[in-house]
């Protein structure tokens, strides 16, 4: 539209106004999902780095994800072993 509008390079006729008219609602549609999905990210980015900026604050001792995935569960139900005798 735009080539055809301002320099002429296109010879062919415009589209009709039905073509025209869903043409320009589709472009619209893809431009509203496309914020939508960029404002969706932006908000879940900002949350993620809200949560884990915690983290850096915290001592050596206090950090959750410190300890080996493995061994977490085993000193866990050690403990509750240790719990029930």
């Amino acid at each position: 539209m735009a080539d055809f509008a301002r320099v002429g390079r296109i010879s062919s006729k415009p589209w009709r106004g039905s073509q025209y008219l869903a043409l320009q609602r589709l472009t619209r549609h893809r431009m509203h999902i496309t914020e939508c999905i960029a404002r969706e990210k932006t908000y879940m980015l900002n949350n993620i780095f809200l949560k884990f900026s915690e983290y850096a604050l915290l001592r050596n001792g206090e950090h959750p994800f410190q300890i080996n995935m493995v061994l977490q569960p085993r000193l866990f139900l050690q403990s509750s072993q240790q719990m029930r005798t």
